[in-house]
């Protein structure tokens, strides 16, 4: 089984400009829907069932570490890419 990479600091700091975008949830949402509808739905059903003051924080959090990780692997690929 493949693992999940370690997300590196470099990461981060991109994503982190990403966030300061005013749709950068609903990019990521529309995103995952399309290329990840499992998860997508997994995440939608999950964060229906808290309170509504906690939905958009679990969202932001889940769509950003799904961003980390989905980062983390291009980088990674471009390495490799690269090497070659």
């Amino acid at each position: 089984m493949e693992s999940i990479p370690k997300v590196h600091e470099e990461i981060c700091h991109s994503v982190e400009q990403e966030i300061i975008c005013d749709d950068y949830l609903s990019n990521i949402a529309k995103r995952m829907a399309k290329d990840n509808p499992t998860i997508a739905g997994f995440m939608y059903s999950f964060t229906q069932k808290l309170p509504t003051c906690c939905r958009k924080a679990a969202m932001l959090s889940a769509l950003t570490t799904y961003r980390l990780i989905e980062s983390q692997i291009e980088a990674d690929n471009m390495k490799t890419t690269i090497k070659l």
